[in-house]
């Protein structure tokens, strides 16, 4: 993630990985919310432990800790601590094949966040009784 502007309430990043692939592609932008009210599901963005900014989605949290992992890998992330977290993604910009640029809804309330929070609740729950 490339850091683009930021003010008080909402900062810029540029997709520059393809760990969210195909939710976040190369070039989208994205806008980052300072909302602290978190959802399984949700996309944020995140310092890791090298101050790098990586943006994952919450597979679980806890009043500490969240835990997230790239919709392009098999393998969850280290639980990081709930003070770096930059924010939430809730929309994006995506510029097409044909130059128009198209805005993107990531809120959890969206049809793609509804299925992913779905899907997660039953790789928990399978992970639970297993």
């Amino acid at each position: 993630m490339e850091l683009l502007s930021k003010n008080k309430h909402v900062k810029f990043l540029k997709v520059v990985g393809n760990s969210m692939y195909p939710t976040l592609v190369a070039d989208d932008i994205l806008i980052v919310s300072d909302q602290r009210k978190l959802n399984i599901g949700d996309i944020i963005s995140f310092y890791s432990e090298h101050s790098i900014i990586i943006t994952h989605r919450i597979i679980k949290f806890n009043a500490e800790f969240v835990t997230t992992k790239g919709d392009n890998r098999w393998k969850q992330d280290k639980p990081v601590n709930l003070d770096q977290v930059i924010g939430v993604i809730r929309q994006g910009i995506r510029v097409n094949k044909k130059g128009a640029s198209v805005r993107i809804d990531y809120s959890h309330k969206s049809a793609p966040g509804f299925f992913y929070r779905l899907y997660y609740f039953f790789l928990t729950l399978r992970t639970t009784i297993s």
